[in-house]
């Protein structure tokens, strides 16, 4: 069975839906339910998608098929403000009811990030250098294996100049 991305978003609807309480009140229900929203917001955090506009956009092209409503960037972006608490609870719910909540074999992502890169960095870790080559010249050789130690060289003008 291949899992396609249609399949995640109708399991999630289908948890988040069962996990959220009924809507009640004297207003009419609004085009798109709590879950399908919840749903869409959880997707595009999945997809990594932080623009609210490239996302709907994507929703519409790709999963338009899927939902009978998607609103415009400003009413998504209001109601998934005014949804925060609720996500946050669907999210801590999705992740108890996943089978790997209770093991003790954790995944993580072991993705190689560079640091220490900067020119900052280069010029810190270029002065620091510097310094301990100095401070190793000043100190006097220790004896190794029982030999006496070759008299220190003390640093010359050009030494000084690194």
């Amino acid at each position: 069975m291949h899992a396609t991305l249609d399949a995640l978003a109708i399991a999630l609807y289908v948890q988040i839906d069962d996990f959220l309480p009924v809507r009640s009140g004297p207003r009419h229900p609004p085009k798109l339910s709590d879950a399908e929203l919840i749903t869409l917001a959880v997707c595009q955090m999945l997809l990594g998608l932080p623009n609210d506009r490239q996302f709907l956009a994507l929703a519409r092209y790709r999963r338009g098929h899927l939902l009978p409503y998607l609103p415009k960037q400003s009413g998504y972006n209001k109601r998934v403000r005014r949804l925060g608490p609720q996500i946050a609870q669907s999210i801590t719910h999705l992740a108890r009811v996943s089978p790997s909540f209770g093991d003790n074999l954790r995944l993580l992502d072991s993705t190689p990030v560079p640091c220490g890169q900067s020119r900052e960095t280069a010029r810190q870790a270029q002065r620091a250098g510097r310094q301990r080559r100095l401070r190793l010249l000043r100190q006097p050789q220790p004896l190794l294996l029982g030999l006496s130690a070759l008299p220190a060289v003390r640093p010359g003008r050009h030494a000084r100049a690194l």
